[in-house]
Order: structure tokens, then C-alpha cells, then sequence
């Protein structure tokens, strides 16, 4: 268990350094970083990041961010234009959003906006968000899902599931249809 904190803080460590020395280079002389939040700890801000956490070393997570923010006392990560995947053995979740916010000191992460993703045993999943547990290992949704494989659909309100959506359990209103394409 320590092996695996310790691998975190020293990802976590690198993270925020690589992010103070980009906001440093680009802050232009007046105190503060282009665009900085209301937050009252100045804002690293850069383009173009890729995140990702390990564990025993596996890969468990990686996301290609098209802009962050990060939050050094919070250690808060906000993430706009998210690629990315969760992993597990051999099976990995793809997935792509609008947005999202990657919380270090509580190991989870926060999808949002037309969330699209594909398993690898082929489930496609939509959702308007996705979080994710590091410390359970869950994936889950509020507000409407829809999961597909094989011509069969599954809707709900809500879900959990294992990270790469081998066991998904649906909740609130679940409904599991067969596609009917006319042919």
C-alpha cells in the first residue's frame, strides 16, 4: 500500500512542478497567469498535458488534455478537451469529453459534456457525466446513460460499473432494449 502512495505523491510531486515552472515561463509580468480562476491560489495554466496514474506498475488511467488549470493548493486539475482511457489487464475504456476536473488529494475524476466511450469488448457508452473513484475503483454516472453491445441498449438513470465497464450495475428506471435497424 505505501509503494503504491508513494508512486502518487511522486507523480503528484512532478505534476505540480512541470505546471509552476509552465506558469512562471508564462506569466508576463503582472502577478498573475493569463486567465487565472476565482480561487485564491495563483492558477498554472498550460495546453496540451498528459495525465496519468499507475498502480503496481500497471496503468490504471491516462488522459490527453487539450488545456488545464491547475490548482497547486488544492491540487484541483481542471481539463478541457479530454481523451483519454481507464484500463484494467487487458480490457481498457476509451473515452473523450468536453470537460473534466482530476481532484489528486481524493483520487477522483470528474467527466462532463457529451461524454462518448468504447470498451474493448465492445460497449459503447454516452453519458452527460462520468466520475471516477480511485480509491473504490468505480466508474459512475448520474443523470442518464445509455450503454450499447451487440444490439442490445441499456438505459438508466444512474449506473456503477468497474473501471473498464465489465460489470455495470443500472439504477433508476433501467432499460434494456434489442436495436431495431431497419435494414
Amino acid at each position: 500500500m505505501k509503494k503504491i502512495q508513494k508512486k502518487w505523491i511522486l507523480a503528484v510531486f512532478l505534476f505540480l512542478a512541470a505546471a509552476a515552472a509552465v506558469w512562471m515561463m508564462k506569466d508576463s509580468g503582472t502577478g498573475r497567469p493569463g486567465g487565472a480562476s476565482s480561487s485564491s491560489s495563483p492558477m498554472a495554466e498550460f495546453s496540451g498535458a498528459d495525465l496519468k496514474e499507475e498502480e503496481n506498475g500497471q496503468l490504471v488511467w491516462s488522459l490527453k488534455v487539450d488545456h488545464v488549470k491547475v490548482d497547486p493548493q488544492t491540487q484541483i486539475s481542471y481539463l478541457t478537451g479530454v481523451q483519454g482511457f481507464f484500463q484494467k489487464g487487458d480490457s481498457r475504456l476509451k473515452l473523450q469529453a468536453q470537460q473534466g476536473t482530476v481532484d489528486q488529494k481524493k483520487k477522483q475524476i470528474h467527466l462532463e459534456g457529451s461524454i462518448e466511450g468504447k470498451s474493448s469488448d465492445g460497449i459503447t457508452l454516452n453519458a452527460k457525466n462520468l466520475d471516477y473513484d480511485g480509491n473504490t475503483d468505480i466508474l459512475s454516472a448520474q443523470g442518464g446513460f445509455t450503454a450499447e453491445q451487440d444490439g442490445r441498449v441499456l438505459t438508466a438513470d444512474s449506473f456503477t460499473a468497474d473501471r473498464v465497464l465489465q460489470e455495470i450495475k443500472a439504477m433508476g428506471s433501467p432499460r434494456l432494449s434489442e436495436r431495431n435497424d431497419a435494414t
